[in-house]
């Protein structure tokens, strides 16, 4: 038996963050090509993700790497210029009232003892012509001019790695893929294809509107028919395939054997299966496996990554010689319901008059296979307050001033001991007891790190169509009396207004956390990605208005 198989394939060329809009109006695009950069890394990173510029961590490793490129002799005669000009400042006493305890420490071992890669960085890049590729050095410190040329070569490579660290978005990108307002990720993507019914454009637009981060795969996309991407000088390309080759029967492990009183693997007894009357899968898995396992043959081929390929026909000659043209399943299914396998669906945008017509196509998506992920900068817990009639973000960790993960709960109990051992210390060692006259409060006292979200309307929606939405709020500091704000990244947004259905009874976790992979040509990425998922229930803080407490007294 011999099979004569032709197909066409073509690769994403094109990527677009956020929806894309309807047609007929052409949705901007930038460029994609998926044997440079992995899809995830694309859509993930950052914008303007170049290290925190007020990380002491990152003020601290920037400057060590541009002494070290700096070499024995270099280093000798100007580490000591460098370090007047480019000083980590030692903290204040103001700046160690807001820091936590790591954080101080870190920064007081560093100060003064190495430059500040961060200011470094900010002084050199204006001296850098992108249009001619050259460098002008800083005014200080003063450069011997039999030095400036090894100095110069010296700056462009540190300015090089330097913005190479973290791999960030094209900054012309207009818009951003995560999405604040749903906690995911939004994206396009695009490849040509031949011109048929079902793709009149000969554009394939490939959408995600729900990526939550972590892993894609197939099964995260569908075929949006009603939307095209426009990049400027974009030319169609699609690849004929033309093969012929002898297919091989499909086998798997504990297969039974498809002749008479052959001995069969020993590791599997396939009568000491079970199946209860009401386990439909089960069964179904048996009849398979013992009528039709020896009916199925399998004809490979090799696909480039990040392709989309649609099969035109298949062509079977037997022993005989006669030929069969085999149909897709779809083809021979009832119609608006066909079996498929590993087909996109199709994003109607609610629209029940587009036609859910299969389009026999496999997407071999660019995605990552095995990638390391750090411990989260930043995780935060969405979830539902049903008593007070809100929902809480609580900041879980965030990233320190030294760069490094804070735990807030942690931090805040901290700070709520201090402030106990100072009240002794001014008492003279006596514990204060609840027991004073009667005090009013406002409210209850709410921990920093809990962030308010109260239930509004959004803006631009009807009455008729009761959409609610969760509106990031703020609580007075009860000493103070300032607004507490967010520390975070993840609740930096301001207005934050947060889809109602996006926080259910559940809640979700929404995490940043550094992600380091290698793709098909070599090449590592190391960039901060966010990631949701489900969180751990409803929960509050007994928030209370209008109360009256015993004071403290000693």
């Amino acid at each position: 038996m011999a099979v004569q198989l032709q197909a066409e394939q073509s690769q994403l060329s094109m990527f677009s963050p956020g929806r894309p809009q309807r047609l007929p109006i052409k949705t901007d695009a930038s460029p994609y090509d998926s044997t440079l950069l992995p899809l995830e890394t694309m859509v993930e990173r950052e914008k303007g993700s170049v290290p925190h510029a007020d990380s002491t961590r990152n003020q601290v490793e920037s400057g060590l790497h541009f002494l070290r490129l700096l070499g024995d002799t270099m280093t000798m005669k100007y580490r000591t210029k460098y370090l007047k000009v480019y000083p980590i400042e030692p903290l204040t006493s103001e700046q160690r009232q807001g820091m936590d305890s790591d954080s101080i420490r870190y920064h007081d071992v560093f100060a003064r003892r190495t430059v500040n890669g961060s200011r470094l960085y900010t002084d050199m890049k204006k001296g850098w012509d992108p249009n001619k590729g050259t460098l002008k050095l800083p005014a200080q410190p003063l450069i011997d001019p039999a030095d400036q040329p090894q100095m110069i070569k010296l700056a462009t490579e540190w300015l090089s790695w330097y913005e190479s660290i973290v791999s960030r978005p094209d900054p012309s990108q207009p818009a951003d893929t995560w999405k604040e307002e749903r906690m995911e990720y939004d994206f396009a993507t695009a490849a040509a294809v031949s011109a048929s019914p079902g793709v009149p454009n000969g554009q394939l637009v490939i959408v995600a509107p729900e990526y939550q981060g972590g892993r894609l795969d197939w099964y995260s996309f569908s075929v949006d028919h009603q939307a095209y991407l426009s990049v400027p000088g974009w030319s169609p390309s699609v690849k004929t395939i033309n093969k012929s080759v002898l297919p091989t029967q499909v086998s798997f492990p504990g297969m039974p054997s498809s002749r008479w009183w052959e001995f069969e693997n020993a590791n599997v007894n396939i009568g000491a299966i079970d199946s209860p009357p009401d386990d439909l899968v089960r069964m179904l898995m048996m009849e398979f496996m013992l009528v039709y396992s020896n009916d199925f043959f399998l004809i490979p081929m090799d696909l480039d990554v990040g392709s989309i390929c649609q099969i035109s026909s298949v062509r079977v000659w037997n022993t005989f010689g006669e030929a069969v043209l085999i149909d897709p399943v779809s083809k021979t299914e009832p119609t608006g319901k066909p079996w498929r396998m590993f087909q996109l669906s199709q994003d109607t945008r609610g629209n029940l008059s587009v036609p859910n017509d299969p389009l026999n196509l496999f997407f071999l998506p660019p995605v990552l296979g095995p990638s390391l992920e750090g411990s989260p900068l930043e995780e935060v817990h969405l979830l539902r307050d049903e008593t007070a009639n809100m929902a809480w973000g609580v900041e879980m960790v965030v990233e320190s001033p030294a760069g490094l993960p804070l735990n807030r709960h942690e931090d805040y109990q901290d700070v709520l001991r201090r402030k106990e051992m100072q009240k002794e210390i001014k008492s003279s060692g006596v514990t204060a007891t609840r027991s004073g006259p009667l005090e009013y409060r406002v409210s209850t006292v709410v921990p920093d790190h809990w962030v308010p979200f109260v239930p509004v309307r959004p803006p631009g929606s009807t009455e008729e169509a009761r959409t609610i939405g969760l509106k990031r709020g703020t609580v007075l500091h009860p000493e103070s009396g300032q607004l507490i704000q967010p520390i975070g990244k993840i609740l930096a947004a301001d207005p934050l207004i947060i889809k109602e259905e996006e926080v259910p009874r559940e809640g979700i976790k929404v995490s940043r956390a550094y992600q380091y992979a290698r793709w098909i040509n070599g090449e590592p990425y190391l960039w901060i990605g966010h990631r949701k998922s489900v969180g751990h229930g409803e929960g509050g803080i007994g928030l209370r208005f209008d109360v009256a407490e015993p004071g403290e007294q000693f």
